[in-house]
C-alpha cells in the first residue's frame, strides 16, 4: 500500500500553500507557539511514557509541520526534539520570510527513509500528529519509527479519523481509525483494510487507543504503542 510520489508532489503544493497562508495570518500566534516550546513542560500526554530520571530525552516528533509543537522542558532533564518533516526546505524558507525562527527547523526528511538517517534505538519517544495520512506509505513510515525507537519506549500517534475521505484535496491519502482496540489503515478510495496492530505486533504491542475528548466534535484519537525488548535470540546475537 502505497501513494505515487506524482500524486504525493501534486498534494504538497496544496500543503504548503495553505501552510503559508495560514502562518501569514497568524504569525503572532505562531510566534507565541515558539515561545511556549521553549518554555513550558512537556505536555502531560507525552511525558507520562518518557522514561525518569534521565539527564537528556530524545524525542522524533514525524511530519512536525514548519514548528513542531511539543514543549521542550521537564525537570531534571533536557529535552532534545528532533522534528522531521519531507517539506521542511520548503517551511523553512517560509518561516525565514516570516522571521520566526523555531528552536529547531525540521529536517527535510521522508519517513519512508528515516533509516538511512537515524539508527536503531535512538530515541526515547517518536510522536506523529496529523501525519501519517500524509505520508507515502504510512506502514513503512510506522516500521522505521519502531526501529529508531529504543525498546520498551513508545510511540504515539495522534490523528483525525479518516482524514482521507473527509479532505478533498492536499496530502490526506490514508484513513485511520480505530476500533478501540486497534488501529487500521485503508486508503482513500480504497476497501482493502489493513490491521496496523496486528501487522506490527512483532515489533509492539499496543498501549492505549482512545480519543481526545476535548477534540471530539474533530474525531481525534490517539494510539500508544511500546516496542518490544529485543528477544533473547536477538540479545545474544548482538
Amino acid at each position: 500500500m502505497a501513494v505515487t510520489l506524482e500524486k504525493w508532489l501534486q498534494g504538497s503544493r496544496v500543503s504548503i500553500k495553505a501552510h503559508r497562508l495560514l502562518y501569514h495570518q497568524r504569525r503572532a500566534d505562531m510566534q507565541a507557539v515558539i515561545q511556549r516550546t521553549a518554555t513550558e513542560p512537556i505536555q502531560p500526554y507525552l511525558s507520562e511514557y518518557l522514561p525518569v530520571g534521565k539527564t537528556e530525552i530524545r524525542i522524533l516528533d514525524i511530519g512536525s509541520g514548519p514548528i513542531s509543537f511539543i514543549n521542550h522542558n521537564l525537570n531534571g532533564s533536557k529535552i532534545v526534539v528532533e522534528p522531521i518533516d519531507a517539506l521542511g526546505d520548503n517551511y523553512r524558507r517560509m518561516l525565514e520570510q516570516l522571521k520566526l525562527k523555531p528552536a529547531v527547523y525540521p529536517r527535510p526528511i521522508y519517513a519512508e527513509q528515516l533509516l538511512d538517517y537515524y539508527p536503531a534505538d535512538s530515541f526515547d519517544l517518536v510522536y506523529t500528529c496529523n501525519a501519517l495520512d500524509h505520508t507515502l506509505d504510512p506502514l513503512r513510515v510506522i516500521a522505521n519509527a519502531l526501529t529508531v525507537l529504543k525498546p520498551d519506549r513508545c510511540l504515539f500517534i495522534s490523528t483525525l479519523e479518516n482524514e482521507g475521505d473527509r479532505e478533498r484535496g492536499g496530502l490526506h491519502n490514508w484513513n485511520l481509525f480505530t476500533d478501540g482496540i486497534s488501529l487500521f489503515l485503508r486508503s482513500k478510495g480504497d476497501d482493502e483494510i489493513v490491521n496496523v496492530t496486528e501487522t506490527i505486533k512483532e515489533q509492539a504491542a499496543g498501549v492505549k487507543i482512545q480519543y481526545d475528548l476535548a477534540r471530539k466534535k474533530r474525531r481525534v484519537f490517539h494510539a500508544v504503542f511500546r516496542k518490544n525488548p529485543p528477544t533473547f535470540k536477538e540479545v545474544n546475537h548482538a
